[in-house]
């Protein structure tokens, strides 16, 4: 709890941050799947603009993540 309260005030304190996600502790497990896709979208997105392997690296590996946590027994 201690770190989403810090978290929460981390993004409070920033005026440029984007503040949507805060409480998301308590989403189902279909919603955080589907903000990961979200997630995942836009990173594809941001390495279209800036062409560096380090966005398209992370993407991968982070589908592979979800991919796997879908296929768990969550």
């Amino acid at each position: 709890m201690a770190v989403h309260l810090k978290l929460n005030e981390l993004l409070a304190s920033h005026s440029g941050a984007n503040n949507k996600l805060i409480g998301i502790e308590g989403a189902s497990e279909d919603d955080l799947l589907r903000i990961a896709d979200a997630c995942l979208q836009l990173a594809e997105h941001a390495g279209r603009r800036h062409r560096g392997g380090g966005v398209e690296k992370s993407v991968a590996h982070a589908k592979a993540n979800v991919d796997g946590y879908k296929d768990s027994d969550h």
